[in-house]
């Protein structure tokens, strides 16, 4: 299930650390996982990107090791990684010493469309050259994109959200992808206390169409209303809004965890499995049973 977020957020979040050798690659990747949820919940796998190894999580969270000091130990969190792990970020954050490799900014609207954009482009202030309209023939929801996915550094898109859900809603999306000498200002800065909403200010901005001085020139109520006041330095996606996520851990937990618990249940007996469903039972938030629409157990 997808959520409507009506506060700029961080949607998607790369970072390396440098660290020498493959022993202390290996160390520094196990000690993450183990912040991250413990060994039990991550699968050691294939590396890519020139790593030879990685720990995957049913989140989607990655973490890639095993290749030179230059590259170090890489973590990527994608939106349902960062509102799974959103309880533990302060910790991850502060334990390495982290350079951002790709950034990404979100905030949702309901007051304007797509094609709002592409109407008045005069509304857009964007040092962007390139500006391209993108028309998905499944679902019929377009994305403008606000500069070149080759440059690597900065691109905006501006998407319908709601046809990408399958809900027939005005829903909009607009995100700004922040990628190497970028991604790491803009970290440093929010590590520094600089708001998420001044990064994206910088990034993209909607004002009035007119002549002369653009930063004189009225916001636009709508963006004003998503970026009118400062927010803390880091926030992520609320955890308990990873419901889709639910789908992915069962079919990894299926795939990798049926037969090991098959075995203990044949050879400790019905009361273990259940007693294991019990203390599981016990960690879970009593908002995630109300979020499910289900009483605790």
């Amino acid at each position: 299930m997808s959520e409507f977020y009506s506060v700029p957020h961080i949607d998607w979040l790369a970072l390396t650390v440098k660290v020498e050798g493959y022993p202390s690659q290996k160390a520094t990747a196990d000690n993450l996982i183990f912040l991250l949820g413990g060994v039990s919940a991550w699968r050691l796998s294939r590396g890519m990107n020139g790593y030879e190894h990685s720990y995957r999580h049913p989140s989607g969270a990655v973490v890639l090791f095993g290749a030179s000091s230059e590259m170090g130990v890489h973590l990527s969190l994608p939106s349902q990684a960062l509102a799974y792990f959103s309880d533990y970020m302060d910790e991850v954050l502060d334990g390495w010493d982290w350079e951002a490799s790709r950034i990404d900014i979100a905030v949702d609207t309901n007051d304007v469309s797509v094609d709002f954009f592409v109407e008045n482009p005069g509304v857009i202030v964007s040092k962007a050259k390139h500006k391209t309209l993108v028309t998905d023939l499944t679902s019929g929801g377009k994305t403008l994109y606000l500069g070149s996915a080759r440059s690597g550094r900065k691109l905006v898109r501006i998407y319908d959200k709601g046809s990408q859900v399958g809900e027939d809603v005005v829903w909009t999306r607009i995100e700004v992808q922040l990628r190497k000498e970028f991604a790491r200002a803009a970290y440093r800065a929010l590590r520094n206390g600089v708001s998420l909403v001044d990064i994206l200010k910088r990034s993209i901005d909607f004002r009035e169409p007119g002549d002369g001085d653009v930063y004189r020139r009225r916001r636009l109520p709508f963006w004003e209303a998503c970026v009118g006041s400062g927010h803390s330095c880091f926030r992520f996606p609320s955890r308990l809004k990873l419901d889709d996520s639910v789908e992915r851990l069962a079919r990894w937990v299926e795939k990798y965890m049926s037969a090991p618990l098959a075995k203990c249940r044949v050879a400790l007996g019905e009361s273990w499995l259940r007693s294991v469903l019990y203390r599981g039972y016990s960690s879970i938030d009593v908002r995630y049973y109300a979020a499910c629409g289900v009483g605790s157990t």
